[in-house]
C-alpha cells in the first residue's frame, strides 16, 4: 500500500509543480483503502481529502470550484469511474487529473507511460517488474510516452545492464559478456526477466541477419558483426562462411564494430579478444596469403592485416622492388587504423616510413653531387637537402630499437645501414678530403660563420631592440635535430620558428664552439687547453658571463636545466632586468662523448628534442619574445663497429687538446689518415690536425660518436630564431565538391584546406560524421588537415559507410564538423547533402 501513496504523492507533487493546485480523482472500485487511512498519510494544510458518493457530487464541485478555489484535493470514489454520460463531476475530472492505482496503473504513473503500451508487457514479463531497482533504471531509460517497441528495448537493455535503450548497446552489453551462453550472466537474465527470443528478433532485424544457427547463437552473431566490418573494405570473395555471415545491412553492422573500437577501453579489450579468436579459428592469415594485398590493404578489422602488410613491405625493401610512392601513402593511412595505432605496429610503421624515406634518398642522392664542387656548395646544399638522410637514418634506428620483435626488419636495417656508413658518408667524406685540400673552408658566403653570430645576429637586436633575448646552447646540437625542433615549435598556437645553418668553426669541438659564440675579435688557446676571447677565459659559466657583460651589463649565463627548475618567480626573479640571456644545455654531448654511454645517442637526442620544445614553453610563459637555439657543433655516428683502417696514429708533438678527431699545439705530426688545417681554415693561432674523413685516432674516448673533424654533420649547426607572435589560426576546411549528393551507401567527400601550414595558420584536427537531425547514420571519422604543401596537393577523399534504411529520393541530411582541441570537441561547421539512392540497396 506504501507504494500507491507514494505514486499518489508523486502525482500530487507533479499536479502542484505544473500547475499550481492539485485535483486528483481516486476511483477505486475495490476499496483498497480506508478514509481515514487515506487522510492520515496527507495533511489537510497540504491537500484536502474528500469522499466522493452518489449524493455529495454537487457540494464537492462548489467547493472545488468555488469556494477553495485555490486549494488541491483528492477526491476519492471507493467505486468504478461512472459512464462519462452518468459522471456528474466529468468536466471538473477533464481538466483536472485521475490517478489509477492498481499495480499496472502505478507502473504506469511511475514510468510516464499509456496504460495500453505497458499493461500487456507486465501481464506477458510480471518477473521483471517484481523489481524496485529494475524498474527504477527502466524509468531513467524511457522518454515521456514511449511506445511499446521503444519500451520492449529499454527492458532488454536494462536486463543485460545498457545504459542507453538501443538495439546497438544492449548488443554489445549483451556480447561483452562472453559467448558461452550458460555463463553469460546478461544473456540469462534477459532469458529470466524478459525473452531471449524477443531480443534476437529485435537483433536480427536490425543488424539485417536472415536467419539465426540452432545453437552458439552469440558466437554466431559476433563473428557476422566482424566479417561484415571487414568486407566494408575488403575484397572477399567465395569464402566458406560467407553464407553464414550474411547480412542485408552490412553498413549497419560495419558501424557496430567501428563504435565499439571507440568504447572504454574495457570493453575493447573484449571486442579485441573476439577478433584474435576469428582470426585464429578461421584460418584468416591462411585466406588473407591467397590474395593480393590491394584486396584487403584497406580493411581496419583485423590486426593481421598489418602483420602481413608489414611482412610484405620488409620484403619488398629487402629486394628492392618495393615501390616506394605507393608505400608512402599507405603508411600514414595505416598508422591511423585503430590495430596501427597500437605502440608496437605504429612503431613498426613509424621505422618503416623511414626506411622507405631513406630508400628513396638511396635512389636519388648521387643527382645532386654538384653541391660537392665547393665548400660554399657543399654547406648550402647539405643544409638544403642531405640533412634528409641523416635525419631519418637517426629517427629510422631510434625507432627500430624501441621495438619489441626487430627480426622482420633487421635485414632491411643492415642493407641501410651499411649503404649510409659505407657508401653515403664515404661519399660526403671524399668530398670534404678534396675540398680541404683545394680551398679554405667558407667564411659566411652562403652560411653564417659561428664565430660572427654575435656581431651578426644579436648586436643588431640588442642595439635596436628593448625585448629580452635568449640564446639556448645545446651541445652537439646539430643541423638535422635543429630542423626537426624548428619543425615541432613551429605547430605551437603563439610562435614561429626560422632555422637558418651555421658553420661552426674547426676543429668541432665544445672549447672552441662555445667561444665562438661570444663577443670577440680573436681567439686564441693556452697549454691548458683554455680558449679565451680577447683575452679573457672562455672556461665555465662565470667566465662566459664576465664576457657577455664586458659588451652588456644586463647578461647573463644559466644552466638551462637550473633555469628550468625553478619556480615561476624564483625564475622571474633570477632574470629581472635581464637583456641577453645564454642558457647552457648538454644531453647530447654529455651522453655521446662516453664511451660507456654513446650506443645511447639517438635517445639523447629524442630527450634534447622534448627539453628544448618544453623549454620554449616555459620560457614564453615567462613573456620570452625572442629565443635563439643553437650549437657548439654537431656530431657523426655510426653504428656500425669502427673498422681497423679507420683508426689512424695518434697525433704526437706538443698537443695542447685532441679527441678522436683532432689535436691543436705545436709541432704536431700529422699521420696518414690526417690533414692539417691552413691559418684560414681556423679561427685559433696555433696548428690544428684533424682526421680525414670518417678516420680516429687511436686513443681513448668513444669510436661511435665522434665530432672535431670537418664532415657537414660535425660543422654545419642550426640556429633557430623563434618569435612569441599573436596566437595562429587553425587552417580552414571546406567540402569541394560542387555537387554534395549521395547516390550509395558507401561514399567519398573530398575536402580542401584552404592555406598550407605556416606560422600563421595550424593544423585542424576535424571529428566528421553524417547525421539525420540528431542522429548519427555514418560511421564516424577523426583526420588531420596538416598539408604543408602547395593548392593542388591540399585535397583530400575520405570514405563514409551509411547506414543502411529507408531514405526518401531528396532527403537531406547534414555532414557534421568538429574541431578536436586537447581531446575536446568543437563544433566547426556543417554541410547539408542530398540522399538520392537510385539503386535499391535496402
Amino acid at each position: 500500500m506504501m507504494d500507491i501513496f507514494q505514486a499518489l504523492q508523486d502525482k500530487v507533487e507533479s499536479e502542484r509543480n505544473t500547475k499550481g493546485r492539485a485535483i486528483i480523482f481516486w476511483y477505486d472500485p475495490n476499496a483498497q483503502v480506508e478514509l481515514d487511512e487515506l487522510r492520515l498519510n496527507f495533511s489537510p494544510d497540504y491537500i484536502e481529502v474528500r469522499l466522493l458518493t452518489n449524493y455529495n457530487f454537487f457540494r464537492i464541485k462548489i467547493d472545488i470550484e468555488i469556494k477553495y478555489s485555490d486549494k488541491s484535493f483528492i477526491v476519492y470514489a471507493p467505486f468504478a469511474r461512472p459512464a462519462d454520460e452518468y459522471n456528474y463531476l466529468l468536466d471538473s475530472l477533464l481538466y483536472s487529473t485521475e490517478f489509477k492505482a492498481d499495480e499496472v496503473a502505478v507502473f504506469a504513473e511511475q514510468l510516464q507511460l499509456d496504460d495500453h503500451v505497458i499493461r500487456p508487457l507486465v501481464e506477458q514479463y510480471p518477473i521483471f517488474f517484481r523489481s524496485k531497482e529494475r524498474i527504477q533504471k527502466l524509468k531513467r531509460l524511457l522518454p515521456v510516452k514511449a511506445d511499446r517497441h521503444y519500451l520492449e528495448v529499454a527492458i532488454a537493455a536494462v536486463s543485460v545492464g545498457s545504459p542507453s535503450p538501443s538495439i546497438p548497446d544492449l548488443t554489445r552489453f549483451l556480447l561483452v559478456g562472453g559467448t558461452n551462453e550458460s555463463l553469460n550472466e546478461s544473456y540469462k537474465n534477459v532469458d529470466k526477466w524478459f525473452s531471449i527470443e524477443r531480443v534476437w528478433d529485435m537483433i536480427c532485424s536490425y543488424f539485417g541477419l536472415p536467419h539465426q544457427p540452432e545453437d552458439n547463437k552469440l558466437q554466431w552473431l559476433i563473428d557476422t558483426l566482424i566479417y561484415q566490418h571487414f568486407c566494408i573494405n575488403a575484397q572477399i570473395k567465395g569464402w566458406t562462411y560467407s553464407d553464414r555471415w550474411s547480412s542485408s545491412l552490412p553498413n549497419i553492422c560495419a558501424l557496430f564494430i567501428e563504435d565499439w573500437f571507440r568504447e572504454s577501453d574495457d570493453q575493447v579489450t573484449i571486442l579485441e579478444q573476439f577478433i584474435g579468436e576469428f582470426e585464429l579459428c578461421y584460418s584468416v592469415a591462411n585466406l588473407l596469403n591467397a590474395l593480393s594485398l590491394e584486396a584487403f590493404e584497406k580493411a581496419t578489422t583485423l590486426p593481421i592485416i598489418d602483420v602481413l602488410i608489414i611482412s610484405k613491405l620488409a620484403d619488398e625493401l629487402q629486394h628492392q622492388t618495393a615501390d616506394l610512392t605507393v608505400w608512402m601513402e599507405r603508411i600514414p593511412r595505416r598508422q591511423q587504423t585503430y590495430w596501427g595505432q597500437k605502440e608496437n605496429t605504429n612503431g613498426t610503421y613509424q621505422t618503416l616510413f623511414h626506411i622507405v624515406q631513406l630508400s628513396m634518398y638511396r635512389k636519388q642522392w648521387k643527382k645532386h653531387s654538384s653541391f660537392m664542387v665547393s665548400w660554399q656548395e657543399m654547406l648550402k646544399g647539405y643544409a638544403e637537402v642531405y640533412y634528409q638522410i641523416d635525419q631519418h637514418y637517426r629517427q629510422m634506428m631510434q625507432a627500430f630499437i624501441k621495438l619489441n620483435g626487430r627480426d622482420a626488419l633487421q635485414p632491411v636495417i643492415e642493407q641501410l645501414t651499411n649503404w649510409y656508413e659505407n657508401v653515403y658518408l664515404s661519399w660526403i667524406a671524399d668530398q670534404v678530403n678534396r675540398l680541404l685540400s683545394i680551398e679554405p673552408i667558407s667564411d659566411g658566403r652562403s652560411v653564417l660563420s659561428q664565430r660572427r653570430f654575435f656581431s651578426d645576429v644579436l648586436r643588431p637586436l640588442l642595439d635596436k631592440e628593448q625585448t629580452k633575448i635568449f640564446v639556448i646552447i645545446s651541445d652537439a646540437l646539430r643541423y638535422e635535430v635543429g630542423q626537426e625542433i624548428a619543425n615541432k615549435l613551429n605547430a605551437r598556437i603563439n610562435g614561429e620558428a626560422a632555422i637558418t645553418p651555421m658553420q661552426a668553426s674547426l676543429p668541432s669541438y665544445t672549447q672552441l664552439g662555445m667561444a665562438s659564440l661570444l663577443p670577440h675579435k680573436e681567439l686564441t688557446i693556452e697549454d691548458n687547453g683554455t680558449v679565451y676571447a680577447d683575452g679573457l677565459s672562455t672556461r665555465g659559466m662565470a667566465n662566459r658571463e664576465a664576457i657577455l657583460k664586458k659588451y652588456n651589463q644586463d647578461a647573463a649565463c644559466y644552466s638551462l636545466h637550473e633555469l628550468m627548475s625553478l619556480s615561476r618567480s624564483d625564475a622571474e626573479d633570477r632574470l629581472k632586468g635581464k637583456r641577453l640571456i645564454y642558457l647552457y644545455h648538454d644531453v647530447i654531448d654529455a651522453v655521446g662523448d662516453t664511451a660507456k654511454s654513446e650506443q645511447e645517442t639517438y635517445e639523447a637526442v629524442d630527450r634534447t628534442v622534448v627539453a628544448l620544445e618544453q623549454a620554449v614553453e616555459r620560457l614564453s610563459r615567462l613573456q620570452a619574445k625572442r629565443i635563439f637555439i643553437t650549437a657548439d657543433h654537431g656530431f657523426l655516428f655510426q653504428y656500425n663497429k669502427v673498422e681497423a683502417n679507420a683508426k689512424v696514429d695518434a697525433i704526437t708533438g706538443q698537443v695542447i687538446d685532441k679527441n678522436r678527431r683532432f689535436a691543436v699545439g705545436q709541432q704536431l705530426t700529422v699521420p696518414e689518415g690526417a690533414a692539417k688545417l691552413s691559418p684560414e681554415h681556423t679561427p685559433l693561432p696555433c696548428e690544428v690536425v684533424i682526421a680525414k674523413g670518417l678516420n680516429r685516432f687511436i686513443g681513448s674516448g668513444g669510436l661511435q660518436f665522434i665530432h672535431g673533424g670537418a664532415m657537414p654533420q660535425e660543422i654545419v649547426i642550426p640556429l633557430i630564431d623563434y618569435r612569441r607572435t599573436e596566437k595562429a589560426e587553425d587552417v580552414q576546411i571546406s567540402v569541394a565538391m560542387v555537387d554534395k549528393i549521395i547516390t550509395n551507401g558507401r561514399f567519398h567527400v573530398s575536402f580542401y584546406q584552404e592555406q598550407k601550414i605556416s606560422s600563421d595558420f595550424l593544423p585542424r584536427q576535424v571529428k566528421m560524421a553524417f547525421y539525420h537531425g540528431e542522429e548519427r547514420i555514418s560511421n564516424e571519422m577523426i583526420q588531420t588537415f596538416n598539408s604543408t604543401g602547395d593548392a593542388m596537393d591540399r585535397n583530400i577523399r575520405i570514405s563514409f559507410i551509411l547506414a543502411e534504411r529507408y531514405y526518401k529520393m531528396g532527403e537531406s541530411c547534414t555532414l557534421k564538423m568538429e574541431t578536436l582541441h586537447d581531446g575536446k570537441a568543437e563544433v566547426y561547421r556543417s554541410e547539408s547533402f542530398t540522399i538520392r539512392m537510385y539503386e535499391a540497396l535496402y
